[in-house]
């Protein structure tokens, strides 16, 4: 899967939106193309309803474990990058966008 996020914090999936299948560990490495911010810490954040789970980002690349991947079904995921300037911690969110775990 490949992940883009524009500098307006839109998103598209080009290459479909399934992030693995249910237990997989590790297995799939997904490309985040996303805006740079100097200095900043960059995760996806997937929420289960309810229960939110961080994946980061590293190297442009992340590879969700088996944790991750325990339940099937649609996820609702966002893009962050995190950064502490002057005592304060700024955040850019992309828009929220669908990714999914199959059987």
């Amino acid at each position: 899967m490949l992940i883009a996020i524009d500098d307006c914090g839109r998103v598209t999936l080009p290459r479909g939106n399934v992030l693995g299948h249910r237990n997989e560990n590790g297995l799939r490495v997904h490309r985040v193309i996303h805006p740079k911010f100097e200095g900043a810490y960059y995760d996806i954040v997937l929420d289960f309803g309810g229960i939110q789970r961080v994946i980061q980002i590293y190297g442009g690349e992340i590879a969700p474990d088996g944790d991750i991947l325990a339940e099937v079904g649609d996820i609702d995921a966002q893009f962050r990058a995190l950064k502490i300037e002057e005592g304060e911690m700024l955040i850019f969110k992309s828009d929220i966008f669908r990714v999914r775990v199959l059987p």
